[in-house]
C-alpha cells in the first residue's frame, strides 16, 4: 500500500506532467536545476535515469508549463551522501524527498527511481498509439475509372467521337506482413524517434548556483570547546581551546584525510571559586598533525602527533607572601582523535592526547621547605570541539 504522502505526490506530479505536456504523442516535459558535489553525479545521468523508466519523458521547451525537479546533493561524513529532491509546478505546488545512501550513484538513482513511479501514468504514449489510418476507397482489379485528363477526340471527317480512354487502377499494395487472413490491415505509422537529452537547455532560464562544484578540495576549519585534564601534581585543571584545521575537505570522498592543526589551550585549577593551596595556570599553543591512520567507522577514529609550547604559573596560597611564578613549557606527544560529522558543515571532534614534558618543573616554597606542586612524568588532556568547516 502507498503511503498517502507518497500518493499526494504521485497525483500532483501526473497533474503536473499532464499540464505541462504541449499535445498529444509528446512526452511529459521537465525541467532540472542540479546542485551537487564536484565528481558526483550530474543532471544527465539524473535524467537518464527517469527516461529509462517513465516512457516519453522529455526537457522541457521554452515557455511551456512543466514539472521543476531540484535536486540537492551533499556528502554528510565519510562515504555517505545525502540527497533532496524538490518536485514543484508553476502553481507553487511542491513536493519534497529525502534520501541517505553510501554513495552518489546510489542516491541519484533513488531520485530517479521516484520521479519515474510518478509520471509513469502521466507520460505520453507512443505516437503510434494516436495515429488513426487515412480511409481510402479500395477499387476493384480489373475496374476502371475515368482518367481526369482524358478529353474526347474528333475524327477530321467530323465522325463520332471515339470513346474516352480508361486507365485501369490497380489496387493499394499492401505489404505481406501486415495482411492476416482474408483482410488487409493498414500498418501502423513507426513511432517518432525521441531526440537524445541535451546538456545544457538555454530556455531553462538560469540554474541554480552550485558553490561546491567551483569551491577547493582544500578547507579550513574554525572550532572552541572545552579541555580538561592534569598539567601538574596533585591538581585538576580546566578551561577551553580554540582550534584551527587545514588539510582536505571532511566531505571528499578520501575516508580518513591528512591534517595539520593549530591550537590555543588555557587550563586553571581555581574555577569557579576554588581554592587550592597551590593555583596553578597553563597556557600553551599547540601544533598537532595527523598522516591520515585510523578507522573509517560511523566514527573515524584518527592517530595524531602534537607538539605544545607555553608556559606554567604557580602561587602558593598558604603562605604569607606569595610570588607567582613562571616557567616555560615544553612536550610533544600522541594524539587519539575522534570525528563525527554532524551536516550542515559542523564536526564534533574529540581529542585525547598525552603530553610528555621536556622539562619537568618543581614548584618549592621556602618557609617552611616544601614541594607544593611539579609537573607529572606524562601530563594527559580531553578535549571536546565543535568545529565549522569555511
Amino acid at each position: 500500500m502507498v503511503a498517502p504522502a507518497a500518493a499526494i505526490s504521485f497525483v500532483l506530479i501526473a497533474a503536473v506532467a499532464r499540464a505541462g505536456a504541449p499535445g498529444p504523442g509528446v512526452g511529459a516535459a521537465v525541467r532540472i536545476q542540479w546542485n551537487a558535489p564536484a565528481g558526483c553525479s550530474d543532471a544527465d545521468a539524473f535524467f537518464s535515469g527517469i527516461r529509462a523508466r517513465a516512457e516519453g519523458v522529455r526537457r522541457a521547451q521554452a515557455g511551456e508549463p512543466a514539472l521543476r525537479l531540484e535536486v540537492h546533493l551533499e556528502r554528510t561524513g565519510g562515504p555517505r551522501v545525502h540527497g533532496e529532491l524538490r518536485m514543484a509546478d508553476d502553481r507553487g505546488r511542491f513536493e519534497q524527498r529525502k534520501v541517505d545512501g553510501g554513495t552518489c550513484d546510489e542516491v541519484v538513482d533513488a531520485l530517479s527511481l521516484t520521479v519515474a513511479l510518478a509520471l509513469g501514468s502521466s507520460a505520453a504514449a507512443p505516437a503510434s498509439s494516436s495515429a488513426r489510418p487515412t480511409p481510402s476507397t479500395a477499387v476493384p482489379v480489373g475496374s476502371s475509372v475515368p482518367s481526369p485528363t482524358a478529353t474526347p477526340a474528333r475524327s477530321p471527317s467530323g465522325a463520332a467521337p471515339a470513346p474516352a480512354q480508361r486507365d485501369v487502377v490497380p489496387p493499394p499494395a499492401v505489404p505481406p506482413a501486415a495482411v492476416s487472413g482474408p483482410t488487409a490491415v493498414t500498418p501502423p505509422p513507426p513511432e517518432p524517434v525521441s531526440p537524445p537529452p541535451t546538456v545544457a537547455n538555454p530556455d531553462e532560464g538560469p540554474a541554480r548556483p552550485q558553490p561546491e562544484a567551483r569551491r577547493s578540495s582544500l578547507g579550513v576549519a574554525l572550532g572552541l570547546g572545552p579541555v580538561a585534564g592534569q598539567v601538574s601534581n596533585p591538581t585538576f585543571d580546566i578551561g577551553g581551546a580554540a582550534f584551527l584545521r587545514v588539510g582536505p575537505r571532511w566531505d571528499q570522498d578520501e575516508a580518513i584525510p591528512w591534517s595539520l592543526g593549530l591550537s590555543a589551550t588555557h587550563l586553571r585549577n581555581d574555577w569557579l571559586g576554588a581554592s587550592p593551596a597551590v593555583a596553578i595556570s597553563w597556557t600553551a599553543v599547540g601544533l598537532t598533525a595527523c598522516p591520515g591512520w585510523g578507522l573509517d567507522l560511523h566514527v573515524v577514529v584518527e592517530v595524531c602527533g602534537t607538539t605544545a609550547v607555553g608556559r606554567l604559573e604557580a602561587t602558593a596560597r598558604e603562605v604569607s607572601v606569595s610570588t607567582p611564578v613562571t616557567r616555560s613549557w615544553w612536550s610533544a606527544g600522541p594524539v587519539l582523535r575522534a570525528r563525527l560529522s554532524l551536516g550542515w558543515g559542523l564536526t564534533v571532534l574529540v581529542d585525547a592526547t598525552a603530553h610528555v614534558p621536556l622539562y619537568r618543573r618543581t614548584f618549592v616554597t621556602s618557609t617552611p621547605d616544601e614541594t607544593v606542586a611539579r609537573t607529572p612524568t606524562v601530563a594527559g588532556t580531553l578535549g571536546v570541539v565543535l568545529a565549522r568547516e569555511l
